[in-house]
């Protein structure tokens, strides 16, 4: 939460390289409910650590060389049908 109570959200520059390591600490925010990023450099770990946080509701992908796999993307639906998953 800010300051104010809110929650918050999150985008990140479309030219930073977000790795699995950064999103688990983003993921981590106890007030996230948006997150919008390049994932290029990011794979299935990342989507686990993003399905940890409960109060995550949109996740909006960049880039359209992400390493997330059909299973990854599978069990992050399984896990958190609440949030909207948003790919190129």
């Amino acid at each position: 939460m800010n300051r104010a109570g809110e929650t918050i959200a999150v985008t990140t520059d479309i030219c930073l390289c977000i790795t699995d390591d950064d999103i688990q600490v983003i993921s981590k925010l106890s007030t996230l409910t948006e997150l919008r990023f390049r994932a290029d450099f990011t794979t299935d770990k990342a989507l686990d650590y993003l399905a940890d946080n409960p109060r995550l509701k949109i996740v909006q992908l960049m880039g359209e060389n992400h390493g997330f796999t059909a299973e990854g993307l599978q069990h992050f639906h399984q896990r958190r049908p609440d949030v909207t998953l948003s790919i190129p």
